[in-house]
């Protein structure tokens, strides 16, 4: 029976090919498989950074922010929102977004609408 022997130069070669692989894997599993979580997470944190409130005075698409629901606000501050929010809140309404907070609260007459974006963006994207 013949003996299979490696030299040096072939188990370098066979190493470096071994971690070639590896990380190669761990750059597809990223690239592929964590990028949903990865930007669901950081567009919670976005919303979480934000802070407005005031008055709606205007709603439309914006064309050039990939067609994105936005609300403007009577200090001119425009408010990009999320799944049913748009269509739930109307010119006149009053809007309050804390900062740490992923609510949006809408204020109309007596009534008060409470929207979670957490809620939200998680519904997307089980609909998906």
């Amino acid at each position: 029976m013949k003996q299979f022997e490696l030299n040096i130069k072939q188990l370098k070669k066979i190493t470096f090919l071994l971690v070639g692989i590896f990380i190669v894997g761990i750059i597809v599993w990223d690239v592929f498989y964590n990028t949903n979580d990865r930007f669901r997470n950081n567009l919670l944190n976005s919303i979480q950074n934000e802070e407005y409130n005031g008055v709606v005075v205007e709603k439309y698409y914006d064309k050039e922010n990939h067609n994105d629901p936005t609300l403007v606000l009577k200090s001119g501050e425009k408010v990009s929102v999320y799944g049913i929010i748009w269509g739930k809140i109307y010119i006149g309404d009053s809007i309050v977004k804390n900062k740490g907070e992923t609510t949006l609260s809408s204020f109309r007459n007596d009534q008060k609408l409470i929207f979670d974006n957490k809620s939200i963006i998680d519904e997307i994207r089980k609909s998906k």
